[in-house]
């Protein structure tokens, strides 16, 4: 399948014989991929169900009088954030502050405070992580999951090869990096878990 710009395919592709369908956008493992290359689309269907669940947590919480704020936590985790979270490093590093705002919601309606409560206030009062940090293993995670796992395909070692190598364009590499130092992270940690994994596994460089 071929996601075109949206117009009528000038020339029909073939694989094996068979007809290549050309698309305007198709919904692959669950993500969303449109012809811009954004994922606003997406975004805009995850959020509904993120801000639907948390809805549904809200009054679940309301209705059995739950008092333990860890134990919301959990529930939050596992039923909300899990939501916008599958996959998120690949699509969503440019809407983090979106997702931070289901966290934020959800606080501010637990500790009955007003909507100018700033998050980190929020944050630090409850001891909840900060879904940057959540980002942050996530990111980690994806890293070590594409060039160390035997379970790896060289296609995807390829494509982390070609993004690190592309320094100088908006992709996927250089976006987990501007997260890191936008937020105060430790740059540094991603790239030694990048030079650990490009030396010592694989050879994928």
């Amino acid at each position: 399948m071929i996601i075109n710009s949206g117009n009528q395919p000038i020339t029909n592709f073939y694989w094996n014989g068979e007809f290549i369908e050309q698309v305007t956008n198709y919904k692959y493992l669950g993500i969303e991929i449109t012809r811009n290359g954004k994922f606003n689309k997406h975004l805009k269907e995850i959020l509904q169900k993120s801000n639907s669940a948390l809805t549904q947590l809200m009054q679940t919480v309301a209705d059995s009088r739950v008092k333990d704020i860890d134990i919301s936590r959990r529930l939050f985790d596992a039923l909300v954030t899990s939501i916008p979270m599958y996959a998120f490093p690949i699509w969503g590093m440019k809407f983090v502050d979106k997702l931070e705002k289901l966290q934020t919601r959800c606080l501010r309606w637990l500790t009955g405070s007003s909507t100018y409560t700033p998050g980190h206030i929020l944050r630090l009062e409850t001891g909840w992580v900060s879904t940057k940090l959540i980002i942050c293993k996530s990111i980690l995670t994806t890293i070590c999951n594409v060039a160390l796992k035997p379970s790896s395909t060289e296609e995807a070692k390829s494509c982390l090869k070609f993004l690190i190598r592309e320094e100088n364009h908006d992709n996927m590499i250089n976006q987990w990096k501007h997260f890191f130092e936008e937020y105060n992270l430790s740059a540094d940690l991603m790239y030694l878990i990048l030079d650990y994994t490009i030396k010592r596994h694989n050879n994928i460089i």
